[in-house]
């Protein structure tokens, strides 16, 4: 045999021998990669899990019966969102006599969201006693909940107390939680909101007061309502629908179009975001009792 030919059988059983090592290399690769697929799988079937479950705890805590409160029509709606949740709101009474609490919060996810509830809920009967002050209530709040937030999180918050005795709204609105008022005869108002809260936020609440009379409406709503598709950023023209007051005899009518046009905006009748529309209109006779 010539050392021509010997030589090429040696290199064929040279490249033999690396190629069962490379075999042995991509089978070892496969087995690892395998592995890893099985614990990302379960990784997100746990993440699922934890989320349908924070989905059910959110929205068994949402209210789902409209409080009846003398002097106002209500009107509410919460839908969960199918990508991005966070969204809650809730109406209570305040230990002062005649006045009532609207709460409403949006956050950047449901981990924030959980966290945020159960310090609301834990300060039920606090809250009671010393929720008629927005600003004070939600420092207190935002003092519970900063540790608990990651750099990323971001929260924002609606808090009105409303006065029956002179029919006085004092608010303080955070972020992407809205609020427009629609007096009888003139164009909606949206009431400042400050920028949202994140964990090293330095920000100062401020308080804003608004003078409710006969007829008045206001509507306080979540980003979902404006922008309800995480594709396709196009806001709903919440003003056109607004001015056309006269066009909706009750506030439930008014909450129904506002749902139906961010729908028909979205393309579907679930969200991708969580939403919240909250609707009040002042009833036909307001007495106003003098501040003592």
């Amino acid at each position: 045999m010539s050392k021509e030919i010997q030589y090429y059988l040696d290199k064929i059983e040279l490249l033999q021998t690396q190629l069962v090592k490379k075999e042995l290399e991509v089978n070892k690769y496969k087995e690892e990669l395998f592995r890893a697929n099985s614990v990302i799988e379960k990784l997100i079937q746990d993440i699922n899990t934890e989320l349908k479950l924070a989905l059910k705890v959110q929205k068994t805590l949402s209210p789902t019966e409209i409080p009846s409160i003398p002097g106002f029509e209500i009107s509410s709606k919460f839908i969960p969102g199918t990508e991005k949740g966070g969204d809650y709101f809730d109406f209570f009474d305040l230990k002062e006599k005649m006045k009532f609490g609207i709460f409403v919060s949006s956050c950047s996810g449901y981990s924030l969201s959980s966290i945020l509830m159960s310090v609301f809920i834990k300060s039920t009967s606090e809250r009671m006693n010393s929720a008629s002050k927005p600003d004070d209530f939600l420092n207190a709040i935002l003092k519970e909940i900063k540790d608990g937030m990651s750099a990323n999180d971001s929260l924002s918050l609606f808090y009105g107390v409303v006065d029956r005795k002179n029919y006085d709204l004092t608010y303080c609105s955070l972020g992407s939680v809205y609020c427009s008022h629609i007096a009888e005869g003139l164009n909606p108002v949206y009431l400042k909101s400050q920028p949202e809260y994140k964990k090293n936020s330095e920000l100062k609440i401020e308080t804003g007061k608004l003078s409710l009379n006969s007829k008045d409406r206001f509507c306080i709503y979540t980003q979902g309502i404006l922008t309800p598709s995480i594709e396709n950023e196009q806001m709903l023209d919440l003003d056109k629908i607004l001015k056309k007051k006269n066009a909706y005899s009750t506030v439930h009518e008014l909450r129904n179009e506002i749902l139906f046009q961010s729908e028909k905006l979205s393309g579907s009748a679930s969200p991708d975001c969580d939403q919240i529309i909250i609707a009040l209109e002042v009833k036909d006779k307001v007495l106003k009792l003098a501040k003592v």
